[in-house]
Formats: structure tokens, sequence, C-alpha cells
């Protein structure tokens, strides 16, 4: 019951829709007061882009999304409402600095694979 999705089974991002999808399905679930972001954050550990820092999972504590929760869920047909914490320590503009960087590394990398695709090409 205290098995986390998240860490514990590695079912993050899509993957984590997918389960609640499901179990919406089965068991008719009100997902009003999930969040998911901060329950199965990105399937891929990335910063977010600068037009989504406003409403980020970064701004706030991770918090578990437990078995326990989903057993819960399934026999109220609602998601128990967790109070979020706001995460403190990172400011908004270095998760800006932070996600414009890594849109400038995108494309670095994106430009040294079509300059060797075209040196490859013209050779």
């Amino acid at each position: 019951m205290q098995t986390d999705l998240c860490s514990d089974l590695g079912i993050a991002g899509d993957d984590g829709q997918d389960v609640l999808d499901e179990l919406g399905k089965e068991f008719r679930i009100d997902w009003s007061e999930l969040h998911f972001d901060v329950h199965f954050g990105n399937e891929v550990c990335a910063l977010p882009m600068p037009w989504k820092l406003k409403h980020s999972h970064w701004s706030y504590e991770t918090q578990p999304c437990l078995v326990s929760d989903l057993v819960h869920a399934a026999e109220t047909g609602k998601w128990p409402g967790t109070p979020l914490v706001r995460r403190t320590g990172t400011s908004k503009k270095m998760l800006y600095l932070g996600s414009c960087l890594q849109i400038g590394l995108l494309c670095f990398i994106l430009a040294i694979t079509v300059v060797g695709v075209v040196t490859i090409y013209t050779k």
C-alpha cells in the first residue's frame, strides 16, 4: 500500500496518465483534486519550457502517488486531496534561465546533427 507509482514503479508522465485514465473508467473517479505534475512529473527528467513555468510542478514539492491513494480514490470515487507545499530555494528566474539554456542546448545539438548529416551527405 505504501508503494509509490513514480519512484518505486517508474510510472511517470504519460504512463501515469494512462494508469489514471484506466482507473477512472473502471471506478468512475473524480480526479479534480489531483495535481498530476506534482505526483507524476515528466516522463523525461527535464525543465519545463519557459511558457509553462507559471503552472510548473517545479514550483511545488513533489509528492508520492501511493497505491493506498489509488485504493482510497477507487473506494470513494474521489482523489484524496493533499495540500500542495511550495518549493523554496529555486526562484522562477533561475528556472526560466535553466529552461532557456535547455532550449539552447537542444538547438545546438540539432545544429551539430544537421551539419554532420550535410557533411556526410556531401562527401
